[in-house]
């Protein structure tokens, strides 16, 4: 003989489930592989969301500074494209992203909002801090500057007639081709004992040396 549930306890089986299924939507979280870089290295986050809006977007903030003041050096992406031009599809989650550590020394964190603008925050990461690198000199592929700094990095070739004991040169993340930029020394250039004179990669993996042929 088949027996009917009373109504009280069908609500009751209910409310477990919705107590149930909502435990189980996944809060919404943004989160860096490490706590400490040096300017330019790579940041790598993992942000998980609940919503999959196609203008979901994550940015770089001075910690300190409130959501208003934008994202720092304009150092945001969108979740589904990793760049700045807008979806037309939304994300699927764990979305990794890269950011270029900011090439000022401080402390700063990521936040994931739902949408363009900055009123629809929905995470925010622990700080992390970014500190003085050994770097002194900085070369990138399509380098034209001539003192190598940071934000106008040189030819490899242009270091060789500023370089001195004790300098590092570090190459942004490329592939380096053509005959300024080879690793080919000055004669007679040379560091001294304790202050070597370093070549090395901003980001370990992220360089390639082409030589074409011609080494």
């Amino acid at each position: 003989m088949r027996r009917l549930l009373p109504n009280f306890i069908c609500i009751f089986l209910l409310l477990i489930f919705f107590v149930v299924s909502s435990d189980a939507v996944a809060a919404d979280s943004i989160t860096t592989n490490k706590a400490t870089y040096t300017p330019g290295e790579i940041i790598t986050v993992t942000v998980v969301g609940s919503l999959n809006g196609i203008q979901e977007w994550a940015g770089v903030w001075v910690s300190t500074n409130p959501d208003a003041s934008f994202s720092f050096e304009s150092n945001w992406k969108y979740l589904q494209t990793g760049t700045q031009t807008l979806p037309t599809v939304p994300p699927t989650y764990p979305t990794v992203l890269t950011f270029s550590a900011p090439s000022t020394t401080g402390t700063y964190n990521l936040r994931f909002f739902r949408e363009n603008g900055v009123a629809n925050r929905l995470a925010i990461s622990a700080n992390i801090t970014v500190t003085a690198s050994q770097c002194t000199h900085y070369a990138d592929p399509a380098g034209s500057g001539g003192t190598c700094t940071f934000g106008s990095p040189c030819q490899i070739a242009s270091f060789w007639s500023i370089a001195a004991p004790g300098n590092m040169l570090c190459l942004k993340d490329g592939t380096y081709q053509g005959a300024d930029s080879m690793i080919n020394p000055t004669s007679g250039l040379s560091g001294v004992s304790g202050n070597p004179i370093t070549i090395a990669a901003l980001n370990d993996g992220q360089v390639r040396i082409d030589g074409q042929g011609g080494l």
